[in-house]
């Protein structure tokens, strides 16, 4: 009478495995490229894993390419601000209607804009608007910023 369970058997060396060929087709519906173990080719790489490289190797290609030819990317530019002694710092800067952060800030790290045309905004109480629309193209832009105090 055996105390061994199914399970028990499956780890002692030298006993047949009871579950058979299991975990093999288990491997295979996991990877479906994997190959069967063989042993006669150990040393060198069969076709399937060498199909495999060639794969990888031209999708990496690929990316390269895209990122290269900037494909990969929405094309964007740098615009960057510089503000006058005289403009207030924390005057609010708006791309398109959208809030951006205060005119320090966006002026010390400047913004990046996607390709095509943009409104920029620059208001402060006590000061008139500061509006341009520019054309964001391959150059990055540099806009000299100075607001002008509202007479009293």
């Amino acid at each position: 009478m055996s105390l061994l369970t199914p399970l028990t058997a499956c780890f002692i060396p030298g006993r047949p495995n009871p579950l058979g060929d299991w975990q093999d087709s288990r491997r295979r519906a996991v990877d479906p490229l994997a190959e069967p173990r063989s042993t006669a080719g150990a040393a060198s790489p069969t076709l399937g894993s060498r199909s495999r490289i060639a794969l990888v190797g031209l999708m990496i290609l690929v990316c390269v390419i895209l990122m290269a030819c900037g494909a990969g990317l929405q094309g964007a530019v740098t615009m960057k601000l510089a503000r006058s002694k005289s403009s207030p710092k924390d005057a609010s800067v708006m791309i398109d209607e959208q809030y951006v952060g205060p005119l320090y800030y966006v002026a010390a790290q400047g913004v990046r804009l996607p390709v095509g045309t943009h409104r920029v905004s620059i208001v402060r109480d006590g000061y008139f608007a500061w509006d341009r629309v520019v054309e964001a193209d391959r150059d990055d832009l540099d806009l000299d910023v100075v607001l002008e105090r509202v007479p009293d």
